[in-house]
């Protein structure tokens, strides 16, 4: 899983160019106009980078998946500045999440975010999020829903950068770490099972980090433990740490 795909519900791994060889079956209609109209996996590929390439970004790394008859899409790219927007945070990682069925299962949609988790099990999260269902105005909504959504992304990025620099600044105390810890456990971004874990990784950290003793540090010692949650529950844990750190840094709700 090297980008956040994880396949396990019969999906296969496959390239982009694969994706063009599964036929789009015909709409069905019903008396009254209404009905499933589905749309080629690379139609929303395709509209997706044309937008991205609008905003000035581009694609670094790319995962498909898809499953045996087709009906099924699942998709995960990572992203990259073009040089006029400037450097990549070191930071974090720009991740794009897509999926797209043409059986009824799931609407037509994506998602954004530092961390982004799609899988063929129908989990699909990440921090900017928009979907349609497949119904006769999708072709012409498309679009729109995918400029929209990619036009929210300098800011969410340039907001994550912020919130990164927020947390480094902070001084935690050996009080204010207890405190902390146990905030996390009230926001249920952590379990209590966890907390011996996450004290000793705090202190003696897998990765050293140049800002020892601030309140960056703990938020890696957390994640590092959630690399061992299952990826559905570690994203909404991970949301969960955000929002208790982000009251403990004094970061300012990202506008909208």
């Amino acid at each position: 899983m090297a980008l956040g795909l994880m396949l396990h519900k019969g999906a296969q791994l496959c390239q982009r160019e694969d994706i063009k060889n599964y036929p789009t079956p015909e709409p069905t209609i019903n008396e009254n106009g209404r009905g499933h109209f589905p749309i080629p996996h690379e139609e929303l590929v395709g509209q997706t980078v044309m937008a991205l390439e609008k905003f000035g970004f581009e694609v670094d790394e790319q995962e498909y998946g898809i499953t045996p008859d087709g009906a099924k899409f699942f998709g995960v790219m990572s992203l990259k500045n073009h040089d006029a927007l400037g450097p990549d945070d070191p930071e974090f990682n720009k991740i794009l999440g897509l999926r797209n069925s043409m059986d009824k299962s799931f609407a037509s949609g994506l998602c954004i975010g530092s961390h982004v988790f799609v899988c063929d099990n129908l989990a699909f999260s990440g921090e900017i999020m928009c979907k349609h269902r497949h119904t006769k105005n999708i072709m012409q909504n498309l679009p729109g829903m995918i400029y929209g959504a990619v036009s929210k992304m300098g800011a969410a990025f340039d907001f994550q950068s912020r919130r990164i620099n927020k947390y480094k600044r902070v001084e935690l105390s050996t009080e204010k770490i207890s405190d902390t810890v146990i905030e996390l456990l009230r926001g249920k971004a952590i379990t209590g099972n966890q907390v011996i874990d996450i004290v000793e990784e705090y202190k003696n950290p897998a990765v050293v980090h140049s800002t020892e003793g601030k309140l960056w540090n703990l938020f890696n010692a957390v994640t590092e433990r959630h690399k061992k949650l299952a990826p559905v529950e570690m994203c909404g844990r991970t949301q969960n740490l955000h929002k208790v750190l982000d009251v403990v840094a004094g970061v300012e709700p990202m506008s909208n």
